[in-house]
């Protein structure tokens, strides 16, 4: 007769339900933290001048979004702060990390300048790269490198993101995002 079985190897999104992780079984978004929206801003000229004046302050972050409210979108300072926040912890693992775009999950697991770099060498002449779940873009930055890539993610956020960090890195040609 069958045995049943103590632990299962699969799982059910129904089991996250009610806890933390539960916005990581949803489609849309699963950045959460970064929107298209707000990637967009940053790369224009003000998109600009917010980030400088969040990654340049000494104020708590209080008073940082209270004073920034003044001249930027509400909506748009809390995201820069952020941003600022993360930059600084990025520093870690990215040589440009004060240049990039991240939200906290995507810096997390994200691969970091010098493992993608030793692991990009191994696709040195394949022409096409594919990066599927590409995430923020740590390995299709160092792909980028060596051959044209397709980075491939569920979130359009997180393709934009891999864009961007890639384009501070020198080599937005060789990308296409989908």
């Amino acid at each position: 007769r069958p045995v049943k079985p103590t632990h299962t190897i699969g799982w059910s999104p129904r089991a996250l339900v009610g806890t933390p992780y539960q916005r990581a079984t949803l489609p849309w978004p699963c950045g959460f933290g970064m929107t298209l929206d707000e990637i967009r801003y940053f790369g224009t000229p003000e998109g600009q001048a917010l980030l400088r004046e969040a990654a340049r302050s000494q104020d708590n972050e209080i008073r940082l979004l209270e004073r920034l409210r003044r001249a930027y979108p509400h909506d748009m300072c809390r995201a820069a702060v952020g941003l600022a926040q993360l930059r600084n912890r990025g520093k870690g693992k990215f040589s440009l990390a004060g240049d990039m775009v991240f939200d906290r999950e995507g810096l997390e697991q994200a691969t970091g300048d010098v493992i993608a770099r030793h692991r990009a060498r191994r696709y040195a002449g394949f022409g096409w790269i594919a990066d599927l779940c590409c995430g923020i873009g740590g390995d299709t930055t160092a792909l980028s490198a060596v051959g044209e890539v397709v980075a491939v993610d569920l979130d359009p956020a997180r393709v934009a993101m891999a864009r961007w960090n890639t384009s501070v890195h020198a080599a937005p040609h060789r990308v296409r995002g989908v």
